[in-house]
Formats: C-alpha cells, structure tokens, sequence
C-alpha cells in the first residue's frame, strides 16, 4: 500500500536485542494488521533477525548506547506510514482489538491513542497501566534512558486496545539479570537529572520488584522529601511502592498514613484501596477491611480512573479473587460463617485454581458441620497444595470421623431390625 493513498498506512516500529523466545507470536499477533514492519536490531546474537525477516520485516542495524528512547528515535525515520504502532519483542497484541485499531487510525482528531498493557507476571497475575502505543507519523519522539515514554504533539485519546506483555514471566534468573540491567541505567539517569521523579519512581518499583524493600523505604522516603512539589503521576507511583514497603516491612501504621494521604490525592487508586484493606486486617479490624475490598471491586467493575492519572501500573488488576478471598476470611473471624462462605464462593467462582481458597472454604465447610463438602473442597485443596500439611492432617481426620459415623449408622440399622 502507498503511503500517499487516502487510506491510513501503518507501520510497526520496534527495538529488539535478543527477543527470540517471544519474537514470533509477537509478529503474529499484527502480521495482518500492519502494512510495513520496521524493525531496529541492537546487537541479536539469536534467532531475532532470522524470525523478523521470515515475516518481511525491514531491519536496521544500530549499535545500543545504553538508551531505549536513542534506539527507538532513530529507528523513527525509516517508518513510512502515517501512523505508528509500537510493540516490544515480547508483546503481543490481543488479535480481537484489531478492528479498534484501525477505527482509530482513521482519525482526523487525535495523533495518538492509549493502549491497555497487561504485564503477564508469575503464577499468571496480570498488571495493568496505560502507555501511548499508536501515534500519527511526525508526532512522536521518544525521552527517557529506560523506562521511555512516547512524547506525542496533539490530542491523545484513551481506547480499550489490549497488548500483552509476557517480559515479567521469566525464569527468576532470566529477571534478575533484566532488573539489574535496568538498575544501572536508571542510577545513570538520576544521577544526570537528580530532579527527575521518573525517574527516580521507576528505580524505586525496581528495587520493589527485586524485593529489596529496605531500599523501596530509604530511597521512597527521601525522594519525596527532596523532590516537592512533585507531578502527581510520579508521586503516585513512588507512594504505592512504598506503602507496598511499608505493609512488607510491618509497619502498618506508616503504611495506612501514606495510604489516606494518596487516596485523598486519587481515591481510584486500585492498589492503595487493596493495601488499606491487608493492613487493616493486620490490626484486626476486619468490618473496616471488608469496605476496602468492596470498594476495590465496585471501582475495578467500572473502570473508573482518575484522568491523568491512566498509565499508573496496578498491581491487583487482577485480584478479585483475592479480594473475595480476603472478605471471606474477615467475615470468618468476625464468627459470621455465612457471609464467608459466600465470599470464599465468590473467589472460587473467579480463580478456580488456588489451593487457599479451597482450603479456606474447606474449614468454613467443617465450622457449619457440613462435611461432605469439606471433604470436597480440601481434597481439591490438597492437588493444589501438595505441600500444606495442614490440608492432609485435616482430610484424614474428616475421613476418619465420617467411616466412624457410618460404622454407627450401620450398627444403629442392624440393633433396629
């Protein structure tokens, strides 16, 4: 298709080092969308060219200088379209919103359009934000050592698009290796702009997701003491993580009061809602942890999100399960076992495959001496947890309680004939 037809010509633009394990479903994923593939290499010594050209991809090849924004800027003169869509090695576009893709490219009112990214994480949790993905041609550049951001001239608007992204769903020396290499390129870049609160954020949800909360509370701490004021996005990213370090490190009381002071900034905030409910049954107030989680779900179950603030990540996007789980387990110790079965019910309805939920409607079942289905739900409990000893203990001892009851029964019907 010519670039100079009235109908909208789209390029896929990508920077790719090494993207073998992804690289084909990811092509997969748009090989019938886009009309061009452009493709910047940065130094593969895998398969990536190899798989790239199978699909026709044009490749250039530029030598990395330690910056992603640097790469994907130079890769933008080659692309010939009039509208871009960007994707990384190991994202795939989900095939079902293609036709939302080319409604929007037909826009006359915007340059660019937001997309869903759902981080693929392990055990199968999905985190969500929001990135610019699709821009008109001579509208974008790209700014940020790691971590970049698309800077697009001209109205952007918010579209229900989904990419996937499988890069967080690695073997746990694969993501050590990728956190460290970030590392070092965010320590290069606030040391070049120490006032940079992106930067700054984006270190501190590495340090989070190498589990290095120490780190999180030192340098969360300080950066929102030196750094004031702050754009709201940036701060509300630092503050999650470290109301996260807070709640891991036990202390609750700090975490609940950076909890209230970034909800009254972004009472949306997901992920602070789901915190506030886990510290609050820390200290054991249960009725005021169950309203955190109902607000949680009625939130998710709208979508709302306060403007300006859509690319936040949120970690408990999907945590309803979880949710339910934790309402159930309230309403248990408050001794209400019919409130917590119902919610133990409601999480197994949405994530049929955790051991906890089982085990924890399992001992609901024996509090209401409803056996049978205790056995049910602890032997599913028991596939799921092979290693919970408490499961087994339990199961043997229900089925050795009902073959009593049942040798009773037996003994009872025979004395009566």
């Amino acid at each position: 298709m010519d670039a100079s037809n009235k109908n909208p010509f789209l390029s896929l633009i990508m920077i790719v080092k090494n993207e073998e394990v992804f690289l084909k479903q990811c092509l997969e994923s748009v090989e019938d969308l886009v009309d061009e593939m452009v493709i910047v290499d940065t130094g593969s010594t895998d398969r990536s060219v190899e798989i790239a050209e199978s699909f026709g991809a044009r490749i250039y090849h530029h030598a990395w200088q330690n910056s992603f924004s640097e790469a994907r800027n130079y890769g933008l003169q080659f692309a010939k379209g009039n509208w871009l869509l960007q994707l990384d090695g190991d994202e795939e576009l989900v095939r079902e919103d293609i036709p939302l893709i080319r409604q929007c490219i037909q826009s006359s009112e915007y340059n660019g359009f937001n997309v869903i990214l759902l981080n693929e994480g392990p055990d199968n949790a999905l985190y969500k934000h929001r990135n610019i993905r699709l821009f008109r041609n001579g509208y974008v550049y790209y700014e940020g050592i790691v971590h970049n951001v698309p800077v697009v001239q001209g109205p952007v608007e918010i579209t229900p698009i989904r990419i996937l992204h499988h890069g967080y769903n690695l073997t746990p020396e694969k993501m050590e290796k990728k956190f460290k290499r970030s590392e070092l390129l965010l320590l290069e870049q606030v040391k070049q702009y120490p006032q940079s609160s992106y930067g700054w954020a984006n270190l501190i949800r590495n340090y989070r997701l190498q589990k290095r909360f120490n780190d999180v509370v030192k340098t969360g701490e300080s950066v929102l003491k030196e750094i004031n004021p702050m754009p709201l996005f940036q701060k509300q990213m630092i503050m999650n993580d470290l109301m996260y370090g807070y709640f891991i490190s036990d202390k609750i009381d700090e975490a609940i009061s950076l909890g209230e002071q970034g909800l009254r900034e972004n009472p949306f905030h997901l992920d602070m809602i789901f915190m506030m409910g886990g510290c609050l049954i820390k200290q054991k107030k249960f009725a005021d942890a169950i309203q955190f989680f109902i607000q949680y779900l009625k939130i998710l179950e709208s979508g709302r999100e306060k403007e300006g603030l859509e690319a936040l990540i949120i970690d408990t996007y999907g945590f309803q399960g979880k949710a339910w789980n934790n309402i159930g387990t309230c309403f248990r110790d408050l001794g209400d076992w019919k409130q917590a079965l119902i919610a133990y019910q409601n999480a197994i309805s949405i994530e049929d495959n955790n051991g906890i939920f089982y085990k924890n409607i399992g001992f609901i079942y024996i509090q209401i001496n409803e056996l049978q289905n205790a056995l049910e739900a602890l032997y599913r409990a028991q596939k799921l947890l092979p290693s919970d000893v408490s499961v087994t203990i339990t199961v043997e001892k229900i089925k050795e309680y009902l073959l009593k009851e049942n040798d009773r029964s037996r003994g009872n019907k025979i004395r009566m004939d």
